[in-house]
């Protein structure tokens, strides 16, 4: 056998010889079933539901991404663990499999729903574990609105309709029991996206969950991104008050900024180029994102100015885009577009040695013969001798 999977969170193997399998296509997509004999019904009442959930998935938030999605009948025993996510992996607990009933039609399309939160955009599983569970329970109940409303009532209050005092940004181990994880991570998780679903409208929900997506896919996403891409969407809608009564962030305690990137003016870079930043975030902080051709080129935070090498770009024309958020709800972006020159070597200097004239000797001068030039030299200062020592005779005279 020969596995290959590119761009994946994780990988998992489910193996028995008793596997049977079930197989359709949806969207491109081809879905397999892995089940025991016994559980035919439940195996194909799987399938059908999870080519449903990513018809839904794929027009609401983005293309599945991946040639196969599998799901797997496992031998798993604790009730507290029905179904688990992996990459293009789906494992679902044979008595779930068995029953067939609504409790495998809301497993399956939240599991499905994983694939993309979670395994495309990732997040701290620890520290935020409502951004993702909370999410693909409001996700797969809002599935279940849509496609299958005979079932949603019971499911919702199950899986969601939970309201509580206390805040979602809560991490894993301020919950000591499982019940009351459930209840924070996934049911209050899924009932603040319901309510904000309802005020913002389904447009401009899906809008901001379909840019939140895009901004973080293959990456570890943040409360905050969430939250910001959802603002942004929301527009004239004043989502504020709601974001303050699930969460306590310090950025929603002050949320501005003002941030400009002064761009050099000539069209042509060359050689190293430093960008200044102008940030003033009301809360102290701020992070740059910077995106050269449409890809995360450099992500800081804190940074003030922007040193590039162009030297290390090809040559030709570039666009780059400066994203600046207060790490809260607000972001200023900037482009520029600019082309790249590098200096035209200058050849190696070598050095041409220039031939001596050649060496001319003088003519030899026999014994007793005196040299022309020493001839005309002893005339000339006996001459000058003669002339000193007549001008001092005359001088004497004239004392």
């Amino acid at each position: 056998w020969h596995f290959k999977a590119t761009q994946v969170r994780d990988f998992a193997l489910a193996l028995s010889p008793r596997y049977l399998t079930l197989s359709k296509v949806v969207d491109g997509v081809k879905i397999t079933v892995y089940h025991q004999p016994e559980t035919a019904r439940g195996a194909a009442a799987a399938l059908e539901r999870a080519g449903e959930a990513l018809r839904f998935y794929n027009a609401r938030i983005a293309p599945y991404p991946y040639s196969n999605l599998n799901l797997a009948q496992t031998g798993y025993k604790e009730k507290h663990h029905p179904a688990q996510e992996h990459s293009g992996l789906v494992f679902l607990r044979g008595d779930v499999m068995e029953e067939n009933g609504p409790w495998l039609d809301i497993l399956v399309a939240h599991e499905t729903a994983h694939q993309w939160f979670y395994g495309l955009v990732g997040n701290d599983q620890v520290s935020d574990p409502w951004l993702d569970e909370g999410l693909v329970t409001f996700l797969s109940l809002d599935f279940i609105k849509e496609r299958h409303p005979e079932l949603y009532r019971p499911l919702w209050e199950t899986w969601g309709d939970f309201h509580d005092n206390g805040f979602l940004n809560r991490p894993i181990l301020a919950h000591p029991k499982k019940e009351e994880y459930f209840d924070h991570a996934y049911r209050q998780g899924a009932t603040f996206l319901s309510e904000l679903k309802d005020l913002m409208g389904p447009a401009a929900f899906y809008e901001g969950l379909q840019a939140y997506f895009e901004e973080n896919r293959y990456r570890l996403a943040r409360p905050q991104d969430l939250l910001r891409a959802m603002y942004l969407a929301a527009g004239r809608t004043e989502v504020l008050p709601l974001y303050r009564r699930y969460f306590d962030f310090p950025f929603l305690r002050n949320p501005k900024l003002t941030a400009r990137v002064i761009f050099p003016a000539e069209a042509t870079w060359v050689g190293n180029v430093t960008i200044p930043l102008q940030v003033e975030p009301a809360n102290g902080k701020h992070r740059v994102m910077v995106y050269l051709d449409g890809k995360l080129f450099l992500e800081e935070s804190g940074l003030t100015e922007l040193e590039l090498n162009t030297g290390s770009f090809p040559e030709g024309r570039h666009g780059l885009r400066v994203v600046i958020t207060d790490d809260g709800l607000y972001r200023v972006e900037q482009e520029s577009a600019f082309t790249v020159l590098h200096p035209t070597p200058m050849p190696t200097p070598t050095a041409t040695a220039t031939p001596a004239p050649p060496f001319q000797a003088l003519p030899a001068v026999r014994q007793g013969q005196v040299p022309v030039l020493w001839t005309v030299l002893g005339v000339v200062g006996i001459a000058a001798l003669f002339g000193i020592i007549t001008a001092l005779a005359s001088v004497r005279r004239g004392l």
